[in-house]
């Protein structure tokens, strides 16, 4: 009967080791996020996205951020959620920065152009 109990929490607990060898907590915020993301969600490629960089910032300032960079395709040029408009139709590469200040999403920003979070491109 122990050995019943045992085995199946094991199992439960190198499943959660895994999961945390394989993204850390800001990199799953942001990951999540992406994918709820208007540009994303519109015709981004699920098996494109690949997280190439994530690093804590060293800062005095309080709260510090995490900053995740990742890389994904869509199946159209342009940013947003591009219901109704005309679209070229071309497999289009994007890199996102993400930061995740104290689990929430801060700054989300495409290609150093596209503001994500207000759905704006970024004035120079």
């Amino acid at each position: 009967m122990l050995i019943a109990v045992i085995a199946p929490t094991s199992i439960y607990a190198l499943q959660n080791d895994l999961f945390s060898l394989t993204y850390n907590v800001p990199e799953a915020i942001a990951l999540a996020y992406l994918k709820d993301a208007p540009t994303f969600k519109f015709d981004g490629i699920p098996g494109s996205i690949k997280i190439v960089d994530s690093w804590q910032a060293q800062t005095f300032a309080y709260p510090s951020f995490w900053e995740v960079t990742i890389e994904f395709d869509s199946a159209h040029a342009g940013y947003g959620d591009r219901t109704g408009e005309v679209v070229a139709e071309v497999i289009t590469h994007h890199t996102i920065r993400i930061h995740v200040t104290e689990g929430r999403i801060s700054m989300a920003i495409i290609d150093e152009i596209w503001d994500e979070l207000s759905q704006n491109f970024i004035q120079k």
